[in-house]
């Protein structure tokens, strides 16, 4: 297998890099994935339904289900795509570790897929250098002078033959974009949406919410439908996180009734969902909001 690691690109768009290992630790690493990914598949396959609560034993399937074109073209050209710098390993950066296996590699032609595995990299498994990590060397304890990450148990997501199995919508969203898999929904939907969080709300008398709801809009509300424990969220830890990246939230009410409210714009009302999708990060220099896999600014400036 092939091993490459899923970064944020220009354009709202992922780019994927090689990550390039010794031999040893290559074959190790593919042994590894291949028995996760038997395990992975052996689980019971539930045709993906954003409404059903997904057991331990059981994978959520959508096919067919084809691979990005970012991805397929890093894996069929992993000799000239790149290799993942020193400087690129860094929190948030680094979205996801993907093992790739192929059935054709004969000089001369591009190899096929054949599986491709995913490992999701929050940002606890990433360490950059400037991070005190210890690591033990000759009786005692030295400080890692360079950047790390941690390869965790388990598979995330796993394609194969035209289907993509995953077991959390949340998460595989955060390397693949499956935004397309949902339907918009109706006015009637985003109003059940409000309804069920209840300290989210649209109180604009002037402006319908019909009106604001988009093609875009509405695709974001079917996702926070779908987000697991999303309306388990609490108001005030959602307005401290506003209020440490700068990002423009606006609330109303008193006491116990207190909400979020939703713009009446649709290009501010995408701001605000994806914001509580948790789609946006601040830039590591400026500090400035930067939309998730774009360089994008958002917000104030």
């Amino acid at each position: 297998m092939k091993f490459f690691g899923i970064l944020p690109a220009d354009k709202r768009q992922m780019k994927a890099k090689l990550f390039r290992l010794p031999d040893g630790e290559e074959e190790n690493l593919s042994r590894d994935f291949r028995e996760e990914i038997r395990n992975f598949l052996d689980r019971e396959h539930k045709p993906f339904d954003p409404g059903y609560k997904r057991e331990d034993d059981e994978v959520f399937t959508i096919r067919p289900f084809s691979l990005p074109e970012f991805l397929t073209y890093a894996a069929q050209n992993w000799h000239s795509c790149g290799d993942i710098r020193r400087g690129e390993v860094k929190p948030q950066s680094v979205k996801a570790i993907v093992g790739v296996a192929y059935e054709n590699m004969r000089a001369g032609s591009p190899p096929t897929i054949d599986v491709a595995a995913f490992k999701a990299l929050d940002r606890s498994k990433v360490f950059d250098a400037s991070r005190r990590i210890l690591e033990w060397e000759q009786d005692t304890f030295v400080r890692r002078p360079n950047p790390s990450l941690v390869v965790p148990d388990g598979l995330d997501a796993v394609y194969e033959r035209e289907t993509l199995f995953f077991n959390t919508f949340r998460t595989t969203n955060g390397f693949l974009d499956l935004t397309a898999e949902f339907k918009e929904l109706t006015n009637e939907a985003v109003q059940g949406v409000l309804d069920d969080v209840e300290w989210l709300s649209y109180q604009d008398d002037e402006v319908p919410l019909e009106k604001v709801l988009n093609q875009t809009n509405r695709r974001l509300f079917s996702l926070i439908k779908a987000t697991e424990d999303f309306s388990d969220l609490k108001l005030d830890m959602i307005k401290a996180k506003a209020c440490e990246i700068d990002f423009p939230l606006t609330t109303g009410g008193d006491g116990d009734n207190k909400v979020i409210l939703l713009p009446s714009t649709p290009g501010e009302m995408k701001n605000h969902l994806e914001f509580l999708l948790q789609r946006f990060y601040p830039g590591i220099f400026d500090g400035k909001l930067r939309r998730a896999n774009s360089a994008e600014i958002v917000g104030r400036q």
